[in-house]
Protein backbone atom coordinates (compact mmCIF):
# COMPACT_ATOMS: atom_id res chain seq x y z
CA UNK A 1 0.00 0.00 0.00
CA UNK A 2 1.41 3.36 -1.02
CA UNK A 3 0.55 6.22 1.29
CA UNK A 4 0.65 9.82 0.10
CA UNK A 5 0.02 12.99 2.08
CA UNK A 6 -1.65 15.89 0.28
CA UNK A 7 -1.21 19.12 2.20
CA UNK A 8 -3.85 21.56 0.97
CA UNK A 9 -3.53 25.28 1.35
CA UNK A 10 -6.44 27.66 1.28
CA UNK A 11 -8.95 26.04 -1.06
CA UNK A 12 -12.28 27.50 -2.18
CA UNK A 13 -14.60 25.10 -0.39
CA UNK A 14 -17.15 25.41 2.38
CA UNK A 15 -14.48 24.60 4.99
CA UNK A 16 -14.39 28.07 6.52
CA UNK A 17 -18.17 28.23 6.93
CA UNK A 18 -18.36 24.69 8.31
CA UNK A 19 -15.56 25.36 10.78
CA UNK A 20 -17.18 28.60 11.95
CA UNK A 21 -20.58 26.96 12.42
CA UNK A 22 -19.06 24.16 14.45
CA UNK A 23 -16.98 26.29 16.82
CA UNK A 24 -19.70 28.92 17.21
CA UNK A 25 -22.24 26.29 18.30
CA UNK A 26 -19.87 24.69 20.79
CA UNK A 27 -17.81 27.49 22.25
CA UNK A 28 -18.91 31.01 21.31
CA UNK A 29 -20.49 31.76 24.68
CA UNK A 30 -18.18 29.72 26.88
CA UNK A 31 -14.81 30.45 28.45
CA UNK A 32 -13.19 30.35 25.00
CA UNK A 33 -15.59 32.88 23.51
CA UNK A 34 -12.94 35.52 22.89
CA UNK A 35 -10.65 33.02 21.20
CA UNK A 36 -13.56 31.78 19.07
CA UNK A 37 -14.26 35.36 17.94
CA UNK A 38 -10.61 35.75 16.95
CA UNK A 39 -10.59 32.45 15.10
CA UNK A 40 -13.80 33.46 13.30
CA UNK A 41 -12.20 36.73 12.21
CA UNK A 42 -9.11 34.89 10.99
CA UNK A 43 -11.16 32.26 9.12
CA UNK A 44 -13.24 34.94 7.41
CA UNK A 45 -10.08 36.78 6.39
CA UNK A 46 -8.35 33.65 5.11
CA UNK A 47 -11.20 31.64 3.62
CA UNK A 48 -13.38 34.43 2.25
CA UNK A 49 -14.78 33.92 -1.22
CA UNK A 50 -12.18 34.36 -3.95
CA UNK A 51 -9.21 34.06 -1.60
CA UNK A 52 -8.39 30.40 -2.10
CA UNK A 53 -7.29 28.09 -4.86
CA UNK A 54 -9.73 26.25 -7.07
CA UNK A 55 -10.48 22.75 -5.67
CA UNK A 56 -9.28 21.29 -8.97
CA UNK A 57 -5.73 22.04 -7.79
CA UNK A 58 -6.13 19.29 -5.20
CA UNK A 59 -7.87 16.96 -7.66
CA UNK A 60 -4.95 17.39 -10.07
CA UNK A 61 -2.40 16.57 -7.35
CA UNK A 62 -4.34 13.48 -6.29
CA UNK A 63 -4.57 12.35 -9.93
CA UNK A 64 -0.83 12.90 -10.35
CA UNK A 65 -0.06 10.83 -7.24
CA UNK A 66 -2.39 8.01 -8.31
CA UNK A 67 -0.92 7.90 -11.82
CA UNK A 68 2.67 7.89 -10.59
CA UNK A 69 4.52 4.61 -10.33
CA UNK A 70 6.60 6.11 -7.52
CA UNK A 71 4.56 8.87 -5.91
CA UNK A 72 6.23 11.35 -3.58
CA UNK A 73 5.43 11.04 0.11
CA UNK A 74 4.07 14.60 0.30
CA UNK A 75 2.37 16.90 -2.14
CA UNK A 76 1.76 20.55 -1.29
CA UNK A 77 -0.98 22.25 -3.28
CA UNK A 78 -3.04 25.38 -3.01
CA UNK A 79 -2.59 28.92 -1.90
CA UNK A 80 0.00 29.57 0.86
CA UNK A 81 0.86 25.89 1.37
CA UNK A 82 4.52 25.98 0.42
CA UNK A 83 5.06 29.25 2.29
CA UNK A 84 3.50 27.87 5.48
CA UNK A 85 5.49 24.64 5.27
CA UNK A 86 8.74 26.59 4.86
CA UNK A 87 7.83 28.93 7.70
CA UNK A 88 7.24 26.01 10.06
CA UNK A 89 10.60 24.48 9.10
CA UNK A 90 12.54 27.75 9.45
CA UNK A 91 10.85 29.03 12.60
CA UNK A 92 10.26 25.78 14.45
CA UNK A 93 6.95 24.64 15.88
CA UNK A 94 6.82 26.89 18.93
CA UNK A 95 7.37 30.20 17.12
CA UNK A 96 5.25 29.15 14.15
CA UNK A 97 2.36 28.25 16.47
CA UNK A 98 2.68 31.61 18.25
CA UNK A 99 2.51 33.45 14.93
CA UNK A 100 -0.57 31.49 13.83
CA UNK A 101 -2.25 32.07 17.20
CA UNK A 102 -1.49 35.81 16.97
CA UNK A 103 -3.67 35.92 13.85
CA UNK A 104 -6.71 35.11 16.00
CA UNK A 105 -6.42 38.23 18.15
Amino acid sequence: IKVVIVEPGVIETGFGDAALDSIAKRSANGPYGRLVQGVAKSINKTYGHGKGSDPRVIADVVAEAVASGKPRTRYAAGKFTKLLIRMRIWLGDRLFDRIILSQTR
